[in-house]
C-alpha cells in the first residue's frame, strides 16, 4: 500500500499490550494526527506490531499478505526483511525516527499523482479566425440622410427637414438636436433598410423647433449608425489599419453596445486594428463592426500612422468631424471620464 505526497497516512497497531497500546494511541492523536490516521489492521497502510506477542505474530503474517509497510517492535527479534526495527522499550525519539523513515518509504513507493493540466496547457488554442465582413453604404441610410441634413442645417444657419417613408425628420445643427415622431422599432426598420431614395430632398425649416422635444444628434446617429451596419463595416474601411479612441463616448446617454466599454478600455491603451480586436482580442465580430460605425461616426476614433503609412479619412468621416465640432458634442466633453 502506498502514499501520495500530503495525504495522511493510515496506521494500525496489533499485538501490543495495553500498557504500550495506550500511550501509542494517544502519542497519534495528540501529536502526530497532521500525518498519521488510525486505521484498521485490513485497511492500514502502514502497521506496527508487537512482534515477541503471539497476536502479534500472527498479525504479521497477514500483514506481509497485504503487503503493508511494517514497523516491527521487540525487545531482540529480527522482523521480516524491508521492515523497521523499534526495540522495546523505546524512546520517544526513536519512535519519531522510525515512523519518519516509514513516511519517506511509503511515499517513495507511491505512483505519481496525475498532473493536472496547467491553465496554459488547458485552453484549447481557437481557431484563427479569417475575418472578412460584408460591407455597406452609409450614404445609403438613414445615417447618410441626417449627415447630408446636418451638413445643410450647417449651411443654412437653421434647421432642416427631409421625409423618408412618410415619417419627417427636423435636423438643427446649432441646437445639436434633431426631431422626428414614430415608434422605435419603426425608426430601427428604417434605420437598418437601404433607402430607396438615398438623395430625398432635404428643405429649409422656418418654423421655430422646440428643444425640449427633440433628440441629441449624437445619441441619434449612434444607434441608427449601428442599425445598418448590422454586423457589416463601411465599404471604405481598412480592416487593418490602427485604429485608437480619442473620446470615450457618454455611455449612460447612448444606446448599449455589447462589448462596447471593452472595445473602448482596449482602444484607449493602445492602437488595434479590426481585424486585431476579432482575432486576437478575440471580440464578437458584429460587435467589432457595429461599434465602428457608431463610434466613427461620432469622431470618437482616429487612425494611427505607421511608419510610411498615410492614414486616410473618408470624405463622410471629414464632413462629420468638422460638424460634430461645431456643435461640441457631448461625447468630447467626457473625454478621460473612464
Amino acid at each position: 500500500m502506498t502514499a501520495h505526497s500530503g495525504a495522511l497516512i493510515t496506521l494500525a497497531i496489533s499485538g501490543c499490550s495495553d500498557d504500550t497500546l495506550k500511550p501509542l494511541r494517544f502519542y497519534f492523536q495528540k501529536f502526530a494526527s497532521a500525518e498519521f490516521q488510525l486505521a484498521s489492521a485490513d485497511s492500514a497502510q502502514l502497521h506496527l506490531i508487537d512482534i515477541d506477542s503471539p497476536a502479534g505474530r500472527t498479525e504479521l503474517e497477514n500483514a506481509q499478505r497485504r503487503g503493508q509497510q511494517l514497523i516491527c517492535l521487540s525487545f531482540d527479534q529480527q522482523g521480516p526483511g524491508g521492515s523497521l526495527m523499534l526495540s522495546k522499550p523505546f524512546a520517544h525519539h526513536k519512535l519519531v525516527e522510525v515512523l519518519k523513515q516509514a513516511a519517506a518509504q511509503l511515499r517513495r513507493a507511491a505512483p505519481p499523482k496525475p498532473q493536472l493540466a496547467t491553465p496554459a496547457a488547458a485552453v484549447v488554442a481557437k481557431p484563427k479566425i479569417n475575418w472578412q465582413p460584408e460591407t455597406y453604404e452609409p450614404a445609403n441610410y438613414l445615417q447618410g440622410l441626417v449627415a447630408a441634413a446636418m451638413t445643410k442645417s450647417s449651411e443654412f444657419g437653421s434647421a432642416v427637414s427631409f421625409t423618408v417613408d412618410a415619417i419627417n425628420f427636423v435636423v438643427c445643427i446649432e441646437q445639436n438636436l434633431i426631431w422626428y415622431c414614430c415608434k422605435p422599432a419603426k425608426l430601427r426598420e428604417l434605420a437598418s433598410a437601404e433607402l430607396a431614395d438615398p438623395k430625398a430632398a432635404i428643405k429649409l425649416v422656418v418654423a421655430d423647433t422646440d428643444e425640449s422635444e427633440g433628440e441629441a444628434l449624437d445619441s441619434f446617429l449612434w444607434k441608427v449608425s449601428s442599425w445598418a451596419a448590422r454586423g457589416r463595416v463601411p465599404s471604405n474601411v481598412d480592416l487593418n489599419q490602427s485604429i485608437s479612441l480619442k473620446y470615450w463616448p457618454n455611455l449612460p446617454q447612448i444606446m448599449r453596445l455589447p462589448e462596447c466599454a471593452r472595445l473602448c478600455a482596449i482602444l484607449s491603451q493602445a492602437p488595434r486594428s479590426l481585424s486585431q480586436l476579432v482575432e486576437q482580442d478575440q471580440i464578437n465580430p458584429d460587435c467589432v463592426a457595429n461599434f465602428y460605425s457608431s463610434a466613427s461616426v461620432l469622431d470618437l476614433l482616429q487612425l494611427s500612422v505607421d511608419s510610411g503609412q498615410q492614414p486616410r479619412l473618408s470624405e463622410h468621416r471629414q464632413v462629420l468631424g468638422k460638424l460634430l465640432k461645431k456643435i461640441k458634442p457631448y461625447t468630447q466633453n467626457h473625454q478621460q471620464m473612464h
